[in-house]
């Protein structure tokens, strides 16, 4: 992971969030490296080469002094151009469609729930997600009890799984390359749709985190003791199973795998990311239910705003009081992903691609053809 990049270790992002460091790519694709205003491979504020650059200009210069002037000057490219997102450096990129992407999206608080929906123009807003925590009734047996029972009882798997836990604190980029065979030269347009769509997917899980402000186990139990650093923020949903679902279901998409063995190996995948964060004691099992409802909304979304696919599913429910054993497993979890039931969604509001996001999708879509 680059140092330069910018996203590794901002306020504590590295170490918790699946997205800390997709950054990762930089290193690899070339987002770091030294790039000075074009001066590639020196390293960023050299001395030497400023030094360098200064006798250099002053020994060819005009005589007068004054610059010579390209002629004929160079066009300016077309106005808000999907097309200039090529001009530019990846994370100017990220940022400009990152800033599309959530200008669609609102959140609203009421009660006990917390919503994420959709809003185009003036339009009405449509809820694409809601989800309430349980709230912790009188009773001696409640739900956060019932859950911590079932953190417990995936401790067992601990020592098995310390390596993927430890190497999960990054992002999962070795999984999904592992599996597909990303190549930072030939993949790199699909690398920053993954960025992207993480970014996206921390974003909104982050935001739903704050208001529900649901504890961590080991808050609720001495006996859980988790094998990592508890993170500073709120437990449900799971962040990192927000964005393995969102990244496997982008890749489904993308890799044009749906309903094959590649499809459920990447669903598999995203199911032991999420079960891993309860083997080593830092969320409860509903918080990865959780978070793969969000993270199939996300990349949904994200794919509906690329032009990929016509439809997303509307206002799915996370409601935190029927969590009682709900266990998170990983049999099966191909099921119900984001495109197998598109046919038979109800009408969706009126909504438009978002041209610089629909042209990455269409570069990144290049890469697999």
């Amino acid at each position: 992971m680059s140092g330069n990049s910018g996203w590794s270790g901002w306020s504590g992002w590295s170490g918790w969030s699946g997205w800390s460091g997709w950054s990762g790519w930089s290193g690899w694709s070339g987002w770091s490296g030294g790039s000075l205003g074009g001066l590639s491979g020196a390293a960023p504020g050299n001395p030497m080469l400023a030094d360098a650059l200064i006798r250099s200009r002053a020994a060819i210069g005009s005589a007068d002094g004054l610059p010579s002037l390209r002629n004929p000057p160079p066009a300016l490219p077309v106005f808000d151009a999907p097309e200039n997102c090529a001009r530019w450096e990846p994370n100017v990129r990220f940022y400009s469609m990152l800033f599309d992407i959530l200008g669609k999206l609102e959140f609203a608080g009421v009660g006990n729930a917390a919503t994420v929906q959709f809003r185009e123009g003036g339009g009405a807003a449509v809820r694409l997600i809601s989800m309430s925590r349980p709230q912790p009734p009188g009773a001696a047996r409640n739900i956060y009890e019932s859950q911590c029972n079932l953190v417990q009882s995936w401790a067992a798997l601990r020592s098995d799984r310390m390596t993927e836990i430890m190497a999960e604190m990054a992002p999962q980029v070795a999984y999904w390359s592992a599996m597909l065979n990303l190549q930072p030269q030939r993949h790199k347009w699909t690398m920053e749709l993954m960025n992207l769509a993480l970014g996206v997917a921390a974003i909104t899980s982050f935001r739903i985190k704050q208001a529900l402000a649901v504890p961590r186990p080991s808050a609720f139990s001495s006996d859980i003791q988790p094998i990592i650093a508890v993170p500073e923020h709120g437990s449900l949903p799971s962040g990192h199973a927000t964005e393995a679902y969102a990244a496997a279901n982008v890749l489904v998409a993308l890799a044009g795998v749906l309903d094959t063995d590649l499809h459920k190996r990447l669903y598999t995948q995203a199911s032991r990311i999420a079960i891993n964060r309860t083997i080593a004691g830092v969320h409860f099992p509903m918080d990865s239910i959780a978070g793969k409802m969000l993270g199939t909304t996300v990349a949904e979304f994200l794919l509906t705003q690329a032009g990929a696919i016509p439809k997303w599913k509307n206002d799915r429910v996370f409601d935190g009081q029927t969590m009682l054993d709900k266990d998170f497993i990983q049999s099966n979890d191909h099921e119900g992903s984001l495109v197998l039931a598109l046919s038979s969604l109800p009408p969706q509001p009126p909504h438009t691609p978002i041209p610089p996001v629909k042209w990455l999708w269409a570069e990144a879509k290049k890469e697999w053809a």
